[in-house]
């Protein structure tokens, strides 16, 4: 049940940043699915934060239409990477969701530029960090508070359900 709500819940938010939030926000661009991955990373460990992530990145990639898989790989390692972190951090400290969603953004954004570069794509390193990875990594920390709480909602809501 838990795959099938978090599936709608990454349409929802890759549909919203490419859809309602650049009219409001025309320069910040969140990469809500690696929130949401980080989010479902400390709720349920490495193994699912993994798969909810490599779930996220096909999505995102589907919708987006950039390079198939890169999202899905990166946000697969981040998933793996916040999930194996946070039973070692107290995770109900609401700044710990926000430091964890700026260093996995940071992580993800890296890795894809990597990527980019690995398969001939030229971004300059400054201009990367100046207008897309600095912008998103400030973005998603100010949004994890919110994407976590939302989380751990969607995730009582779902046990709800199934019981």
């Amino acid at each position: 049940m838990w795959v099938a709500s978090y599936l709608l819940w990454f349409i929802g938010a890759v549909l919203l940043q490419m859809t309602v939030w650049p009219t409001l926000f025309q320069s910040l661009r969140p990469d809500l699915v690696t929130v949401i991955t980080v989010a479902v990373a400390l709720h349920k460990g490495p193994g699912k934060g993994a798969a909810a992530g490599a779930m996220g990145g096909v999505v995102s990639d589907l919708f987006t239409g950039y390079f198939l898989g890169m999202g899905a790989i990166t946000n697969a390692l981040v998933g793996f990477a916040a999930g194996w972190l946070g039973p070692k951090l107290f995770k109900e400290n609401f700044l710990v969701p926000v430091a964890i969603a700026a260093a996995a953004t940071l992580l993800q954004q890296s890795l894809y530029w990597l990527l980019l570069l690995a398969f001939g794509r030229n971004l300059p390193l400054l201009f990367a960090l100046e207008k897309v990875i600095g912008p998103t990594v400030i973005v998603n920390g100010l949004l994890a508070f919110p994407v976590f709480v939302l989380a751990q909602k969607l995730e009582a809501f779902v046990s709800e359900l199934s019981s």
